[in-house]
């Protein structure tokens, strides 16, 4: 299907509409390229300034700990993988608060790092022996320097051009160094059977799974020397190819997107009304009779309150330990540290997360709280009610 515009990255006219996320601030629509398989959102206005929004719908954005969480896991994986005494120099696309810089400042200090980082007011880290330069990756002009190590975790899907920032990446990148990605993963929308945040947010310019995350970057010349992928995420170890391949994207890939989309849509439609049954039904009357701890105070949160109507006034608390260094409040409720739960010693806790919910789970029951509800356990619960 022909198209007046072209894909983002291999400037193909083949472009399909495919899906128009939910209460989108920025008129975005999701287009998916037939020729590389790439979804990318094209947006109608540009972002007039950065709000920070607590939203399980398409206008979510600007509260960046996206980075932070992933430190941990990505920093064992890179490890196992990558001898560190090799490493020279480093460049941290997107270094956002500095979590990895700090991390490799402390770990391995022969390291000469680079922090990119446009958000001046982010920064806290300039007297720790860190080069920072506060422009877009897109926007370098210093392509001469080359590293050992790019790092660039959770800023691929923000990039305004992916042909123009992975061609820097590959001049950027030395002889046998690396480079790591580390994305969220589009087939999520397919695992999550209770998912009911919009996936295709205002802030993401691309999506990827991980077949065309593979297949783009060896288009530009990289080969994937390890991977890791869950659900939520997709990380990648990378070197320079000898060669680029240019074939197009499997039919099968195509379709397999297209699939997951349709299934999302109406998936994401149901849950929302599963959710509002739950609250109607069962959840109202229990916050009128327990004291009931929220533990999560991020996207299903917000479900929970826009589209399950529970009342914000029956929140005893609501804890979350990265929410709660970046906000005060949220809908009004102010926004704890978990540790003051034993404070406030709540007789039951929900815990509204994802990939994090068994850890905290786990946490919770260490805590002392024996009642313990998962946000999966609760959408199983409400499905019971309509049989």
């Amino acid at each position: 299907m022909k198209s007046s515009i072209n894909c983002n990255f291999c400037k193909s006219s083949e472009l399909q509409k495919v899906y128009e996320p939910i209460n989108s601030k920025r008129g975005s629509e999701v287009y998916l390229c037939e020729k590389c398989g790439l979804l990318q959102t094209l947006h109608k206005t540009k972002e007039k300034r950065r709000i920070v929004s607590i939203s399980c719908d398409a206008d979510w954005g600007n509260i960046r700990h996206g980075k932070k969480t992933r430190l941990q896991q990505n920093t064992r994986f890179i490890q196992k993988k990558i001898n560190f005494t090799s490493i020279k120099n480093c460049l941290d696309i997107g270094a956002n608060r500095g979590d990895f810089v700090k991390w490799l400042r402390g770990n391995h200090p022969h390291i000469k790092i680079t922090a990119l980082e446009p958000d001046t007011s982010l920064i806290d880290y300039e007297n720790i022996g860190v080069d920072i330069i506060p422009i877009k990756f897109e926007s370098t002009t210093f392509n001469k320097q080359k590293y050992d190590l790019i790092y660039c975790c959770h800023t691929l899907e923000h990039a305004d051009s992916l042909a123009t920032f992975l061609e820097n990446c590959y001049k950027m990148l030395n002889k046998g160094g690396y480079l790591f990605i580390d994305v969220p993963n589009a087939e999520i929308i397919t695992y999550d059977r209770n998912i009911v945040e919009e996936f295709f947010i205002d802030k993401h310019n691309f999506h990827f799974i991980p077949e065309t995350l593979v297949h783009i970057f060896n288009l530009s010349g990289f080969r994937v020397i390890s991977k890791e992928i869950d659900p939520y995420n997709i990380s990648l170890i990378l070197v320079k190819d000898n060669k680029k391949t240019n074939f197009p994207i499997s039919k099968m890939v195509l379709n397999k997107e297209k699939h997951s989309l349709h299934i999302y849509q109406k998936k994401l439609q149901e849950n929302r009304k599963v959710l509002r049954k739950i609250c109607d039904e069962k959840l109202k009357t229990f916050l009128q009779r327990q004291k009931v701890g929220f533990w999560g105070a991020s996207r299903i949160f917000d479900a929970l309150i826009k589209y399950g109507g529970i009342n914000r006034e029956l929140v005893y608390i609501l804890v979350d330990k990265f929410i709660s260094q970046i906000l005060k409040e949220v809908y009004g409720i102010p926004v704890k540290d978990p540790v003051w739960l034993k404070i406030y010693e709540p007789h039951v806790i929900f815990v509204l997360a994802r990939s994090s919910s068994n850890k905290i789970e786990s946490i919770a029951h260490e805590m002392g709280f024996r009642w313990v509800v998962t946000f999966d356990e609760l959408m199983e619960q409400a499905r019971l009610l309509q049989k």
